[in-house]
């Protein structure tokens, strides 16, 4: 059985990160929740003298920071809020910033799966659409070999045809759309012999 995910291209990359600036300055309390979330590190506040919550991020267990930007030196963190280290870092979870402002759970959601794109890596809990994505593309592997039928598209982005096996599928891989609210997926074909 064989279901794939595949990375992101660079230009995909590169769209995501635009996609991402809003999670920098405005929604930054939510993109922390979701990194909280999926990671474990822990959440914590940028403060300054006018704002008690200036910035939310997460900090890993060797103290490097992550925020919309991904990892962060302690030099770039506070760049864009205008301070410069040292910086006033202090422990914070997700009811604490629900207090200052509301959080929605799409803008949370949405980070998520942001998140996943651009940093598998750093992942420890994938999130229920991820698993759910997976799953399904597993028992639809196990449906096609069963009955010998696969679903593919000529070219991406045609409509699918669900068409009798030609003896070369080697099981499905399947992306997360740039905006993280879609799933697209393929059959996988074997290596032809020579």
């Amino acid at each position: 059985m064989t279901v794939t995910r595949e990375p992101l291209d660079e230009r995909e990359k590169e769209d995501a990160e635009a996609l991402l600036q809003i999670f920098l300055e405005g929604e930054c309390y939510a993109f922390a929740a979701a990194m909280r979330e999926l990671t474990g590190f822990e959440m914590v506040a940028l403060t300054t003298a006018e704002h008690p919550t200036r910035h939310a991020a997460v900090r890993d267990p060797e103290g490097c920071l992550y925020d919309a930007r991904g990892k962060v030196s302690e030099e770039e963190f506070g760049k864009p809020f205008y301070t410069s280290p040292p910086y006033t870092l202090r422990v914070v979870n997700l009811e604490e910033l629900r207090l200052i402002r509301p959080i929605p759970e799409r803008a949370i959601s949405h980070a998520a799966a942001m998140i996943e794109l651009l940093w598998p890596e750093l992942v420890r809990v994938p999130t229920d659409t991820t698993c759910k994505m997976q799953r399904f593309l597993e028992e639809l592997e196990m449906l096609s070999r069963k009955h010998r039928m696969w679903i593919h598209g000529q070219y991406p982005g045609a409509l699918p045809r669900l068409s009798q096996t030609q003896g070369d599928e080697a099981g499905y891989s399947w992306r997360t759309s740039v905006f993280g609210s879609a799933h697209v997926f393929t059959t996988m074909l074997q290596p032809k012999k020579r």
